[in-house]
């Protein structure tokens, strides 16, 4: 009888214990987003295109893509998702379905820059210098991206 209240104790201790290593990496995760600083003076860049087709936006396009992310991706709370990003993420950083940085416009220049790594409706959210990365679920897709990095045509005169 004493063998079985062992076993029945070991059981619950070991999912004790697997439920506290899957809460931590939630709660570590967890809070507002915010991509503090970004300002007129940032700028997009997308990588991973061959180097002849990467392309840099303006400020415009980098406050655009600064709103879109804080009013609508929210922290990721699959723990699963979020090891397996930070480790991906940390071994490989391609296989993205697009990659974007929103950084200063001059290289040196003080504040934060932000790269952005999508796959699905999963963002990897880096923040660099002195931040601390996110796993985030947006609502969209690359298109989305894309879509919002469109240029603007030109207003018509009548």
């Amino acid at each position: 009888m004493a063998q079985g209240g062992e076993n029945l104790t070991g059981r619950i201790l070991f999912l004790l214990v697997l439920g506290v290593v899957l809460l931590l990496p939630v709660i570590w995760n967890a809070g507002a987003i915010e991509l503090t600083g970004i300002d007129s003076n940032y700028v997009v860049r997308v990588y991973g295109l061959p180097t002849a087709d990467q392309k840099g936006y303006d400020g415009f396009y980098a406050l655009k893509l600064k709103e879109l992310i804080e009013k609508t991706a929210s922290p990721s709370r699959n723990p699963i998702v979020i090891l397996y990003q930070h480790i991906c993420y940390n071994a490989v950083t391609d296989g993205y379905d697009i990659v974007f940085w929103l950084e200063p416009n001059q290289p040196g220049s003080p504040g934060r820059s932000y790269g952005c790594y999508l796959s699905g409706k999963t963002l990897f959210l880096r923040v660099e210098y002195d931040g601390w990365n996110r796993v985030l679920s947006v609502p969209f897709e690359k298109a989305k991206i894309e879509t919002a990095l469109q240029h603007l045509p030109a207003e018509e005169t009548p």
